[in-house]
């Protein structure tokens, strides 16, 4: 499943995706190897435009994740800025706001 928590803001040419689309296979076992998981977006989290977010991945509040970011782990720290591919921590202790800048 993918969760999304309160006051985020995206923007265009998102893709979340839980699972890897098909399953790769033990060939031992038999058993899948790469199983689907969850997304977990927190509250007031802005991702920008042709991120990709993939299974696994967890943003907790007040983070920003930069444009064309790929988010495939988990990020705990508030107040962030997450970007890059992969995406890392490049920030740390911002917030932001939906007004524009001149509003401010």
């Amino acid at each position: 499943s993918i969760n999304i928590g309160a006051n985020c803001m995206f923007s265009y040419d998102i893709d979340m995706r839980t699972s890897d689309g098909h399953a790769i296979i033990d060939k031992n076992t038999k058993e899948i190897i790469n199983p689907g998981k969850n997304i977990n977006i927190k509250d007031h989290v802005w991702i920008g435009a042709h991120s990709m977010i993939l299974k696994n991945a967890y943003i907790t509040n007040n983070c920003i994740v930069g444009a064309k970011s790929f988010v495939n782990k988990q990020f705990k720290e508030e107040y962030c800025i997450i970007a890059g591919s992969p995406a890392k921590i490049i920030k740390r202790n911002v917030n932001w706001d939906r007004r524009k800048t001149k509003q401010i």
